[in-house]
């Protein structure tokens, strides 16, 4: 009887896991690093720089940070997509259609030029030629693609931080 339920479960694309432990603040307990192919019915969780809460993403800014000023991201930071997500995680659905997931980070003045596609479950790097802002707060949007009637994204609120006045890291201000 088992054995015909997991051919069953596994034939129609559903894979159950048993997600243990709580979520910890500033990451997600029970999320895989997953490699496996974003496919239709499948749940996902979005993280910046390792967090699904409190995520801070550092940006190349000048000396005196001035409100609306943008730099480039810090290289070596990651944006990534786990499944299965796990239970008490606020999660996506990648719905009847979905078989990538597009992040894109945005904010209340522009929209970031660059998304970030997944078509399996990891991390990314951070593109460093996006233009973000220098401080405060903007969000990461996870959608799956193509969308469908059962699809659910799930948007992560980040705070930007200048690590660094001027140039840092080899990187230059962008005006």
């Amino acid at each position: 009887m088992l054995r015909r339920m997991t051919r069953v479960l596994l034939g129609g694309g559903v894979v159950l896991a048993a997600a243990v432990g709580s979520v910890a603040p500033g990451g997600v307990a029970g999320a895989t690093s997953g490699s496996g192919a974003v496919r239709p019915h499948q749940t996902f969780v979005g993280l910046v720089n390792g967090s699904q809460t409190g995520a801070k993403v550092k940006v190349v800014c000048s000396e005196a940070v001035r409100p609306g000023e943008r730099g480039n991201p810090v290289s070596g930071q990651t944006i990534a997509v786990r499944s299965p997500a796990p239970s008490s995680a606020s999660s996506g659905a990648t719905g009847s259609s979905g078989r990538r997931i597009v992040a894109q980070f945005s904010t209340a003045s522009t929209a970031a030029a660059a998304d970030v596609v997944f078509t399996s479950y990891g991390s990314q790097p951070i593109p460093t030629t996006l233009l973000l802002p220098c401080m405060g707060s903007g969000t990461v949007v996870f959608a799956p693609w193509p969308t469908s009637a059962t699809a659910r994204s799930v948007t992560l609120t980040v705070t930007f931080v200048s690590p660094c006045p001027g140039v840092c890291a080899g990187h230059r201000r962008l005006r």
